[in-house]
């Protein structure tokens, strides 16, 4: 009686199969990357409107307590980058205050800049008028076109 001790079938993958899996990964990762990229951006963006309007609040108690946008007394903005720690992807700016008046400008650095094209600089004024100068000009929240309005608000919506 002849016994046989081990089958002959090969063990592993064969090339063929390996080669789908990484056709079938390749083919996941083209989908899911400029996805990923694209909620990056938004999120970035969100919170530098988040940043925005907390320093409108801020300029608002400034103006109670001194009377005007551009007193002496008055301390600098408390923070000019958003995010407050690591690397900045907004650098924000108080533009042009006066007794009466603000700006308040949130300008894309690093990837931030390549990778948001289309909100760009985003503006928020004492007023609440917000604007932004991407891709398509400069924009704001008080245009005539209604297409333009929603544009902005996508934008200061995280849209």
């Amino acid at each position: 009686m002849i016994l046989k001790s081990h089958s002959s079938k090969p063990m592993g993958f064969t090339l063929i199969e390996l080669m789908i899996v990484v056709a079938i990964v390749a083919f996941l990762a083209s989908i899911a990357l400029p996805s990923y990229r694209n909620f990056v951006v938004r999120s970035n963006r969100a919170e530098a409107v988040a940043d925005l309007s907390e320093l409108a609040s801020w300029l608002e108690r400034q103006y109670t307590i001194f009377g005007s946008y551009d007193n002496a007394s008055m301390p600098n903005l408390p923070f000019s980058s958003s995010p407050r720690t690591g690397n900045a992807k907004y650098t924000i700016t108080l533009t042009s205050p006066t007794s009466s008046t603000y700006l308040l400008t949130s300008t894309p650095t690093g990837g931030q800049l390549a990778d948001d094209t289309t909100c760009g600089t985003l503006t928020l004024s004492n007023t609440s008028r917000k604007c932004i100068t991407g891709s398509s000009g400069n924009i704001c929240s008080d245009d005539p076109s209604s297409t333009q309005r929603e544009e902005v608000g996508r934008c200061f919506n995280a849209r």
